[in-house]
């Protein structure tokens, strides 16, 4: 089986660098390395490359804008991001904490779609909890409202998957509180947060402070994959989402 093709297009940065010789020694993918960020785009577009990993030395709206203006967005969808949480052996997946700042219920609706459908390429089930500072309407405020409204419409798009929301994050992950506070008891795996505030800040928290591995941000929506790097990355964290992108 052939291997696909990635780029890795800051090969002046040293972490780059090392990732690359991991991934082309694990067999990961073969690595292009001559092309710069733009010259890799043209090659995605046209079909000569399976995906770019790039962002470890520049602002992740440099990767998004370009990825958006020149990939572009899957038909009817809406491009969201979602990390991997790894901790005490178990993977979660956090959406979305790297693109949508203040996403309206459809938006929702997607960045959950977006996000169940990755789960599934990962051989996950997804559980999805649809985050919020209520649980089942202990408040009225417009913001708790509009992820009440999302999660009935997510329930009808995704038959057949567990979907619960509003819920707070403790119900999400207790089943004596969810039972407590109404909600289905479940071991959701997937948590959608209200916005991008709650959703980076959490992500960063729970790697901090808990010391959960946290891999990402996954671009997803795309027509073709386009990951950005966190400027605080490792080599082994580039391995890792060069990996999911050749999964992609």
């Amino acid at each position: 089986k052939s291997l696909p093709i990635i780029s890795l297009p800051e090969q002046n940065d040293s972490r780059i660098k090392k990732a690359t010789k991991i991934i082309e020694q694990q067999k990961i993918a073969i690595v292009e390395k001559s092309l710069s960020f733009e010259e890799a785009i043209k090659s995605l577009k046209q079909g000569k490359l399976q995906g770019i990993v790039a962002g470890a030395t520049w602002p992740s709206s440099k990767t998004f804008s370009l990825a958006l203006k020149e990939i572009g967005v899957k038909k009817g969808r809406w491009a969201s991001t979602v990390f991997l949480m790894k901790i005490k052996n178990k993977t979660y997946f956090f959406a979305d904490c790297a693109l949508n700042i203040e996403p309206n219920e459809e938006q929702l609706v997607q960045i959950a779609i977006n996000t169940a459908e990755f789960v599934k390429q990962m051989k996950f089930i997804p559980k999805i909890a649809m985050l919020s500072y209520s649980t089942k309407g202990s408040s009225n405020h417009s913001s708790a409202i509009k992820v009440r409204n999302a999660t009935q419409l997510v329930k009808k798009k995704l038959k057949g998957i567990v979907v619960e929301g509003e819920i707070q994050f403790d119900a999400a992950i207790s089943k004596t509180i969810a039972k407590q506070k109404g909600a289905i008891s479940e071991e959701y795996n997937v948590f959608i947060f209200p916005d991008l505030n709650s959703g980076n800040i959490a992500y960063k928290l729970v790697e901090r402070l808990a010391g959960a591995k946290a891999i990402g941000p996954i671009t997803l929506g795309l027509n073709k994959p386009v990951n950005d790097l966190s400027r605080g990355c490792s080599a082994e964290d580039i391995v890792e989402i060069a990996k999911l992108t050749t999964k992609q």
